[in-house]
């Protein structure tokens, strides 16, 4: 069995001499041959042709981590592999969807419940035992801030994170979740597909069937925003959120200045959540109503060029002025 003749693979170690990755057609018997150890799952994802597939975001983290990706560019791969999920007990896992999985998580890499994360644990109690008893206290309360600290951390987040589910829906947004991912490496935000329904790729499929058939409109599709907490500009908007609003609500009195400024944060939020939808594959139902915020947003941004040019021109005119007061002050002390 192999996959179709319009599918290739890529992997991030197999690169061109201008750092691309190489394209090649294989069969599903090579790519279970040389799986990394520990992986299990055979990633895929789609597309209209294999640099589009490249460049998408859902992509990052397993590249980076060198596992190799399925390119499905033809319009039946994704057909196929909804019906027949899986090759040689390994079942296919779509780049797009919720809950992608690396075999390093699940052997417990990150400290879970299995794998290495045992093993840490098991060599810890190991040390403590060659240890006295102030030290051992030592490093549990050492042990008890850090696990408090992350706690107050993970809590604020999905404070930050509900804020911005709240914000979409009550503009009118269909979104099942807001979630930090960790699938991405440099991009901000992604929107990914849920378990079960249409993914993207397949939406646009159906859609475009519709029309030629004039049948009904494919399900929605299940799409859940997925965002970067590492990236600068989710940093930044968090650092805002942060500023005005506390667990207990905004913090200090509603000014008009607070208000303002939770209105640029909700606007801000959306556009982050309307360019994640388009560089995911997702259409934007309203263009008209895209266009209107893209360009306000923009305007604003102009304004506030022009008037910080303004204010650096008028304090330059403001210290001429001073220097010249104080050239004439020395002339008259002369």
């Amino acid at each position: 069995s192999s996959s179709s003749s319009s599918s290739s693979s890529s992997s991030s170690g197999d690169s061109g001499a201008n750092g691309n990755v190489k394209f090649q057609t294989v069969s599903l018997a090579d790519y279970v041959a040389r799986m990394k150890k520990g992986q299990k799952h055979i990633y895929f994802a789609t597309g209209s042709n294999a640099q589009q597939i490249q460049e998408s975001p859902f992509l990052e983290a397993l590249l980076e981590k060198g596992y190799e990706v399925l390119f499905f560019t033809d319009v039946m791969d994704e057909y196929i592999v909804m019906n027949v999920p899986e090759f040689e007990g390994l079942l296919f896992q779509d780049a797009s969807r919720e809950g992608l999985n690396f075999g390093d998580e699940e052997s417990g890499e990150e400290g879970g419940e299995g794998g290495e994360g045992k093993d840490k644990g098991k060599k810890k109690n190991k040390e403590k035992k060659g240890k006295g008893k102030k030290e051992e206290k030592g490093e549990k309360e050492s042990d008890d801030v850090s696990t408090s600290a992350a706690a107050a951390a993970a809590a604020n987040m999905k404070t930050f994170l509900k804020w911005w589910k709240d914000t979409l829906i009550a503009q009118g947004v269909k979104i099942q979740a807001v979630k930090t991912s960790k699938r991405l490496a440099k991009s901000p935000c992604i929107v990914v597909s849920g378990r079960v329904g249409p993914s993207a790729n397949m939406d646009r499929i159906l859609k475009v069937q519709a029309m030629k058939s004039q049948s009904a409109s494919p399900p929605p599709v299940s799409r859940i925003l997925e965002v970067n907490p590492k990236h600068d500009l989710i940093a930044k908007l968090k650092e805002k959120y942060d500023s005005i609003v506390t667990e207990g609500g905004r913090a200090g009195s509603d000014s008009e200045a607070e208000e303002e400024t939770l209105r640029v944060l909700e606007r801000s939020a959306r556009l982050i959540f309307d360019t994640a939808l388009l560089e995911s594959g997702f259409e934007i139902e309203d263009m008209r109503d895209f266009s209107t915020r893209m360009y306000d947003s923009l305007r604003a941004q102009v304004e506030g060029i022009t008037e910080s040019a303004s204010d650096e021109e008028g304090g330059s005119e403001m210290k001429e002025d001073q220097e010249e007061k104080d050239e004439g002050k020395e002339h008259d002390e002369l």
